[in-house]
C-alpha cells in the first residue's frame, strides 16, 4: 500500500511540474520583453515586436487546414519539441489552450525542414516530403505600408525580399512611392514561412506578416 501512494504521489508531483512548466511556457511567450540599447546618455529600453493580430491563426504545413489540426491535435506538445526554429509554441486561448500554433518571433518555418510532421502521431500534420512542403501555401504576406520603414521614414529597406526563399517578395516603385522602392508580394508564391515577418526590422510592429488560411492549398 505504501508502495502505490508513494508511486500516485510521485506521478502528481510530475503532471504538476509539467503543468507549471507549461504555464510557465505560456507566459513567457506572451509577455512584452524589453532589450537594452546603449545610447550616449545612458541605457534605453525598447520593446521586442509585438505578435500580429491574424483572422486566421497559421497551423504547420502538413496538417491540411485548421480546422482538421484543432479537432485532432491533442496538445502532446511533440511537434513543439521538435521544432528547430522553436516557431511553435502552445495557444494560450481558451479555445484552443495548449494546441501549438505558429509564430515567427524566433524563427521562421524553413522550406527544407519537416520535423513537426515526422513526430506527430495523432494525423493532425501529415508526414509530407520537402519538396511537397516547398509547394504547400498555409498563409501569404502582407505588406502594412504605415509600418514599413521605406514610407514611414523614408529610409531604403529590403530586408523582406532578400530573406523571402520562394522569391516572392520584389521591390519595385509605384507612382506614389517616388524613388523609393517598396516590397511588393506576389500571393501566388508566397508560401507563408514566415522568413519576412521574422526578419522585419520595424519596430514594435513588422511591416509585413503573414495572414493565415484555412484551408491549405497546393500553388
Amino acid at each position: 500500500m505504501k508502495k502505490k501512494l508513494s508511486k500516485r504521489t510521485e506521478n502528481v508531483d510530475l503532471g504538476r511540474r509539467k503543468m507549471l512548466a507549461i504555464t510557465g511556457a505560456i507566459v513567457a511567450s506572451t509577455a512584452i520583453k524589453a532589450e537594452g540599447v546603449n545610447l550616449e546618455n545612458g541605457l534605453a529600453f525598447i520593446e521586442d515586436k509585438k505578435r500580429p493580430v491574424r483572422r486566421t491563426q497559421l497551423v504547420p504545413f502538413g496538417a491540411i487546414s485548421y480546422n482538421n489540426f484543432t479537432k485532432k491535435c491533442t496538445a502532446c506538445q511533440k511537434c513543439i519539441e521538435a521544432c528547430p526554429e522553436k516557431v511553435l509554441k502552445p495557444s494560450s486561448k481558451l479555445t484552443t489552450l495548449m494546441i501549438p500554433e505558429i509564430s515567427f518571433e524566433h524563427g521562421y518555418c524553413k522550406p527544407d525542414c519537416t520535423r513537426c510532421a515526422d513526430v506527430c502521431q495523432e494525423g493532425a500534420i501529415l508526414p509530407i516530403t520537402m519538396a511537397e512542403k516547398s509547394s504547400i501555401q498555409i498563409g501569404h504576406a502582407v505588406w502594412i505600408q504605415k509600418n514599413c520603414l521605406t514610407t514611414a521614414d523614408g529610409k531604403e529597406c529590403d530586408v523582406c525580399a532578400r530573406q523571402c526563399p520562394t522569391g516572392a517578395i520584389t521591390m519595385g516603385k509605384t507612382e506614389n512611392s517616388g524613388i523609393i522602392k517598396i516590397p511588393m508580394i506576389n500571393t501566388v508564391h508566397c508560401i507563408g514561412c514566415g522568413a519576412c515577418e521574422n526578419s522585419c526590422p520595424a519596430q514594435p510592429f513588422c511591416a509585413v506578416y503573414v495572414e493565415g488560411h484555412q484551408i491549405h492549398h497546393t500553388i
